[in-house]
């Protein structure tokens, strides 16, 4: 499900509704990421559709 191996998830938030929506928060060490400035990312994740949405 994560976009990197060397991210790990920090918070799951249940959101709920039709699709059974979850907003999962992933970071990732800036040694693993050449100090780039965007060490976090979000992912809606479907658990009804069982995949990651954006």
């Amino acid at each position: 499900m994560m976009s990197r191996k060397s991210q790990e998830v920090v918070a799951v938030i249940p959101v709920g509704g039709p699709e059974q929506l979850v907003l999962l928060t992933a970071r990732e060490d800036n040694c693993f990421n050449g100090n780039l400035k965007f060490q976090s990312q979000l992912y809606w994740v479907s658990l009804k559709s069982q995949k990651v949405l954006g």
